[in-house]
Order: structure tokens, then sequence, then C-alpha cells
């Protein structure tokens, strides 16, 4: 995964997390929570995620927040600034860049990784929990704005065919169906 798509994808976490403790806090409360508190409450939950090795790639700019917070600015008003401009950022993704995402989310969250299918593999050589495609279904699927034009297809031998759908469909914004079920399954996917 390119490291400017993992910074993005971290940063969007950590911004949309804040918000949603920040938000949950609020709703839990009977009083009115002021600015100076709600900054209070995101500096306890943002020092927590500074040590953790999934947001190194953006501890910095936690640092940056907890800095705002602490120096009187309104983290909160600024935390949703950054929550649109990461949407603002998602929108530019084309349906390529939104399938390279799913894959890899696949892998690093559920342990499916991904491969280009080599011309003429056999379904015995292919091996367990890992989905492939032809490189002729990914060019044939996309335009050349890189639009998906067609659902695509893609394999996977898994005891569990059920739960790699699960896995797809829970990722936005793809759905998979079984097509297919032997030795070799086939799993197709759509926006």
């Amino acid at each position: 995964m390119s490291l400017k798509l993992k910074y993005h994808q971290t940063f969007s976490e950590v911004v949309l997390h804040s918000l949603l403790h920040i938000m949950m806090q609020k709703a839990q409360s009977t009083r009115f929570i002021p600015p100076k508190r709600s900054n209070d409450i995101l500096v306890k939950y943002l020092k927590v995620q500074v040590n953790r090795p999934r947001y190194a790639v953006c501890k910095k700019d936690i640092k940056t927040m907890i800095s705002i917070a602490r120096k009187g600015g309104n983290l909160l008003v600024r935390l949703f600034e950054l929550h649109q401009m990461n949407l603002d950022y998602r929108a530019k993704f084309s349906q390529a860049d939104e399938l390279y995402i799913l894959f890899n989310t696949l892998c690093e969250q559920y342990g499916y990784s991904s491969r280009l299918a080599p011309d003429g593999q056999l379904a015995d050589e292919v091996k367990d929990d890992i989905l492939y495609m032809t490189q002729e279904e990914i060019e044939t699927g996309f335009d050349e704005e890189n639009r998906q034009t067609k659902t695509l297809s893609f394999w996977v031998k898994t005891p569990q065919p059920y739960r790699v759908v699960e896995c797809v469909n829970f990722i936005h914004p793809y759905t998979a169906t079984i097509v297919q079920t032997d030795g070799k399954r086939i799993i197709n996917t759509a926006f």
C-alpha cells in the first residue's frame, strides 16, 4: 500500500474516532460541555492514540492536535474541518483506487491476500485464502478514467466462502455474491 494512501486512511480513522469519542461523551452528559472541557476530553483520548503502533504514520499530526487543544484552540471545530477535508480527498478516488483499497483492507484486516492469476492457472495450483484476479479481468473491467464498466470476478479457494463474501460486503462500496462453488470458488464483486 502506498504511504500516502496509508496515511490518509490512518489519519481519517483518527479524526473520525476522535469525533465519535467526543460526541458520545457529550451525548452521555446531562450538562453542557464547553469547548475547554471538550479539549480536555479530546487530549486525554488522543494521548492514548499517540502511542498506538497503528497510528505511527500520523503520530506528528496527533501531537499537533493535542497542542492545538492545550493552547486553547477549539479542537472540535478543527476535527470537523479535517473530517470534511478527508471526505473531499476520498471523493477524488477512482473506482480502480477503491478496488485497490478493497484488496488492501481484505489483506490487512481479514488475512485474505490477493494476487494476479497467471495465465492457465489450474484449480489445484490455487492456494487457500488468496484472492486471484486475471490481468484481463482488470483491464476489461475499467475504462480510461478508471471507472468500473462491468462486474469483476475473482477466485478464492477457501473452506469459508461466505466469510469472504461478508468481509467484502462490509467494505464500502463493494458487494459480493458467490456465483459458483466447487474446488475453485468464484466470487463476483460489483459497485
